[in-house]
């Protein structure tokens, strides 16, 4: 199955050893395992599309993954309001400054 890309902005590239120019407009596009590395790793004017079998490889962050310190609901996130341990959480019974 030839990956599936999300074009984020046009780009032209040489195919047929270079005798053939094509033009990608913006959109999902099924295309060549080789116009998908130049437009995602190379020019960076595209993204593999989520619904396509591969992933993008450059993502260093699994959006699932529970210990991902941008997540919101992540437990040990320190800005988490519902965190018992958070130093600056006026009711925390372990806080040496409380009343």
């Amino acid at each position: 199955m030839p990956p599936l890309i999300l074009v984020n902005y046009n780009f032209k590239i040489a195919i047929n050893n270079g005798n053939q120019v094509i033009e990608f407009e913006q959109g999902e596009h099924d295309v060549s395992d080789r116009v998908a590395l130049v437009a995602v790793e190379q020019l960076k004017v595209a993204k593999y599309s989520h619904s396509s079998s591969k992933s993008d490889p450059t993502d260093p962050t699994d959006p699932t993954d529970p210990t991902d310190p941008t997540d919101p609901t992540d437990p040990t996130d320190p800005t988490d309001p519902t965190d018992p341990t958070d130093p600056t959480d006026p009711t925390d019974p372990t806080d040496p400054t409380d009343p």
